[in-house]
Order: structure tokens, then C-alpha cells, then sequence
């Protein structure tokens, strides 16, 4: 059975690999959540419009995306999407995890946008 030791020589031989894999993670969040930001934005702006079908695409897309699994949305992306137009993994990877946030942030900015203007502004569907 392998000792204490062992395994802090084996972690210390590669804290190179866990460097790079925490770069990687904080360029993967900071690029996904600037983008899902974006994407959030846009579609409360469209669910919060009078005009009715932006609504209702808002509607879709927040749906769908809200309604399925994270890793399914990253299957679909990586090996869907990627394969037809060549898309490199990372930035697979951080449109899935940005489209993922989009759905959420929207309706937080949707929420913040009525509450604001308490209830002045009158979405082009009716909110449940």
C-alpha cells in the first residue's frame, strides 16, 4: 500500500498538470460567463419586447435550455457542432457552458428588468 509520502512526491512531480488544468478552468468561466452575460441580455430583451414572437423565441430557447441537462448540451456541442464546423474544443466547450448561463441569466435579468420598472414594462407574453 502506497505511503503518505508517495502520493505528495507523485502531486508534487506533477503540479504542473493541476497549473494548467486551473488556467484552463478560470479561461474557460471568465469566457463562458462574459459571453453567457451577452447572450442573457439579449434574450430578456427579446422576452420582454412587444413584439410577440421575439417572445416567444425567448420562450423557446430559455425552455429548452433550462429543460435538458448541462452534459447533454456540452454532447450536443462538442460532438455534434464541432464535428460539421470544426469548432476547437475550448471554444466548444465554453459556447455550450455559455449558451447553459444565457438561459439562466436571462430570466434573472427578465426578473430584474419587470421589478424595476415595477411592473410597468408589459412582456409580450404574459408571465406565469
Amino acid at each position: 500500500m502506497p505511503s503518505f509520502s508517495h502520493f505528495f512526491h507523485v502531486l508534487a512531480s506533477t503540479k504542473h498538470v493541476f497549473l494548467e488544468a486551473m488556467v484552463l478552468t478560470l479561461e474557460l468561466t471568465i469566457v463562458s460567463i462574459l459571453i453567457g452575460v451577452a447572450i442573457g441580455l439579449l434574450f430578456a430583451l427579446l422576452k420582454i419586447s412587444r413584439i410577440k414572437i421575439f417572445g416567444l423565441i425567448s420562450d423557446l430557447y430559455i425552455y429548452l435550455i433550462r429543460g435538458t441537462p448541462l452534459i447533454v448540451q456540452i454532447f450536443i456541442l462538442y460532438f455534434g457542432l464541432s464535428g460539421l464546423f470544426l469548432i476547437p474544443d475550448f471554444w466548444a466547450a465554453s459556447l455550450a457552458l455559455a449558451l447553459h448561463n444565457g438561459a439562466y441569466i436571462a430570466e434573472i435579468l427578465r426578473g430584474t428588468i419587470h421589478r424595476s420598472t415595477k411592473g410597468r414594462w408589459k412582456p409580450a407574453v404574459p408571465l406565469v
